[in-house]
Formats: C-alpha cells, sequence, structure tokens
C-alpha cells in the first residue's frame, strides 16, 4: 500500500484507495475519509469522499462530510452547495443543519445562519 504523504500514519491513503475501487461500500468509504482528514489533511479526504459520493450520490452523509472538508480548507461557497445537498436528501439531519448554520456564519451571512431551523 502507499504510504499517506500528510501527516498521518502509513499506508492510510492506499487503504482508502483500495476502499473506494473496490467499491465496498459509499459507508465505508466516506468514514474513512473522514479518518484521513485528520490524519493527513483535506486534500486527500476530499478526493476520496468525492469518490463516495460516485458511489453513492444521494449520501447524505458524505456530502455533509464533503461540506466540513471544504470549511477547512476556507472554501466556503462549496462547503454551503455541499451541506445543502445533504439537506435537500434528508431534511432532518441535524450534523448538516449545523454545520451550514456554521458555513454561513463564516461567509458572515449572520442572518441567514440567524433563521435556520
Amino acid at each position: 500500500m502507499a504510504k499517506s504523504s500528510g501527516r498521518g500514519g502509513r499506508g492510510t491513503h492506499g487503504l482508502l484507495l483500495y476502499i473506494v475501487v473496490s467499491k465496498v461500500s459509499s459507508n465505508t468509504a466516506s468514514g474513512c475519509a473522514i479518518t484521513l482528514r485528520a490524519l493527513s489533511g483535506s486534500s486527500e479526504a476530499i478526493a476520496a469522499t468525492s469518490q463516495a459520493l460516485a458511489i453513492d450520490p444521494d449520501y447524505a452523509q458524505a456530502h455533509n462530510n464533503l461540506g466540513l472538508l471544504y470549511q477547512d480548507k476556507n472554501l466556503l461557497d462549496e462547503s454551503a452547495r455541499e451541506l445543502q445537498r445533504a439537506l435537500i436528501i434528508e431534511p432532518g439531519y441535524a450534523r448538516a443543519h449545523n454545520n451550514f448554520g456554521v458555513t454561513l456564519l463564516r461567509q458572515g451571512k449572520l442572518d441567514a445562519a440567524a433563521s435556520r431551523p
């Protein structure tokens, strides 16, 4: 397996690529992407989460996770887009509502953030 080029442990990226390429499941791939985020940074995790969404484009948790990864990189328009997609798929998804509110605050859209359900 390949070594991760980030701050994390060996083999993380290679394992994630194996999971994504093997199409084990979008849930597994998205979960591994969040682990990769913690170990090696957002860029690899964004790519991995995008792969999870290629497997299952209606997976709300993966859209939420991608929104968080974009927040990490201060790509707030992209973050808002992914979080909105998560909420379209699963309107009652509390974490996505919270994360979307944080993105709106970081964009300076205080009124929009305050009026969120």
